[in-house]
């Protein structure tokens, strides 16, 4: 029996032997993951053996055969929850204490047992339906009748009508069988949790719930009413998980799907809702926003802090979701040059531990601080904390 690949963890470089993974599971992996994953194949210098390392993804990648590539990430699982609650404004109270969640296909299957749980819930109540316009061609009257196309064909028997049909095929519904779908073939989803999911998503398909590929930015920004308020809790996993959810890979005797979380891009997102809840009235902020400098030059800084009278940028923050105990000179280089661009003269690069070598230095006329949101501690702490060493230079 072959045995399983090593697990690996984020940003860590992992050597194994080369009889764990063939020349073209390794190929596959080099030209569809490249960009998530360095991998190196057999060679000298890697004393023949294959080595790995993740770029910031944490998750499960399907490899063939059954076999799944698992990477752990190097945080607290419930931070990750933590970080995904802020960082899409999800409300706490909406979820239960996630008991007994102790890894990542803990969270994962945690999550997909919930919309199935939620949604089974709603089909026991009766789904949320909407009135549709529809065409169609009838052998008797229903709704409006469309004459001009009926004095064109004369001949044609059946009537074109117009009418109003009372349908749960809508998209609320749509986008909780497309996560349902996913999380039922993804490579992190437990085969336990896998049997309410499939059932759920099951039982939607019987009631008239057509499958089709969503975008998960549908999930956001939706509006309810007092019939479909309940939707929003299953809209904001289903959004997780669409997110999150790579394309379906045959492995084994079924498809699976890749699950991976960019960390880099979750702290960076996470931060910037934490500063836009916690910051004082007198500030906003300018999160990813593309800043041009020139006719053929433009930056994006990850956070921007502006004083809200008169928007002048007090504060440039660029996160910085690495490992090394150092800042590098080119993170240095980059955000001094996001401070000059928007003649703001503080700058703050920010890491998510709280053992980060300080660093404080005068660039020009920009003050480059090193600064961190420890996501190893409690997270509301580590913010109260960031936020008292960033408003001084807000103030100056």
């Amino acid at each position: 029996m072959k045995q399983p690949l090593p697990t690996l963890v984020e940003y860590e470089p992992c050597r194994f032997s080369s009889d764990l993974l063939t020349q073209q599971e390794g190929e596959r992996l080099w030209l569809e993951y490249g960009a998530l994953l360095d991998v190196s194949f057999p060679s000298p210098r890697t004393d023949w053996q294959w080595e790995l390392k993740s770029r910031g993804v944490v998750g499960h990648i399907p490899i063939g055969d059954g076999d799944v590539l698992r990477i752990r990430p190097r945080v607290p699982i419930k931070a990750i929850f933590k970080m995904w609650e802020i960082a899409y404004d999800v409300e706490p109270r909406l979820f239960p204490p996630m008991v007994g969640v102790e890894s990542l296909e803990d969270f994962y299957s945690w999550l997909a047992s919930q919309l199935a749980k939620q949604a089974l819930t709603r089909l026991r109540r009766g789904l949320y339906r909407e009135y549709l316009e529809e065409t169609d061609r009838l052998p008797y009257v229903r709704g409006r009748l469309d004459v001009r196309h009926m004095i064109q064909r004369p001949w044609q028997v059946e009537l074109d009508c117009t009418f109003q049909e009372h349908t749960a095929d809508i998209e609320d519904n749509r986008l909780i069988l497309a996560a349902l779908q996913v999380a039922a073939e993804s490579a992190a989803c437990s085969r336990i949790a896998a049997r309410p999911v499939r059932h759920a998503y099951w039982q939607l398909q019987q009631s008239a719930v057509h499958a089709v590929q969503m975008s998960a930015s549908r999930c956001l920004g939706r509006d309810y009413n007092r019939l479909n308020v309940d939707y929003r809790p299953m809209h904001t996993i289903s959004h997780f998980l669409l997110s999150h959810t790579g394309p379906s890979e045959p492995s084994g005797e079924r498809h699976l799907r890749a699950f991976v979380v960019s960390m880099p891009k979750l702290f960076e997102t996470f931060v910037a809702r934490w500063l836009r809840r916690q910051l004082p009235p007198a500030f906003r902020i300018d999160a990813q926003r593309s800043i041009a400098f020139g006719p053929d030059v433009s930056f994006v800084p990850d956070v921007v802090v502006r004083r809200r009278s008169d928007g002048t940028a007090v504060l440039v923050v660029d996160t910085k979701y690495k490992i090394s105990a150092t800042p590098a000179e080119a993170d240095v280089a980059q955000v001094v040059a996001y401070a000059t661009g928007l003649q703001c003269t503080e700058a703050v690069l920010l890491y998510p531990m709280a053992d980060y070598k300080p660093l404080e230095s005068q660039v020009g006329s920009v003050r480059v601080r090193t600064l961190t949101f420890p996501l190893d501690a409690d997270l509301d702490v580590s913010g109260v904390a960031l936020l008292e060493r960033m408003l001084p230079a807000m103030a100056n």
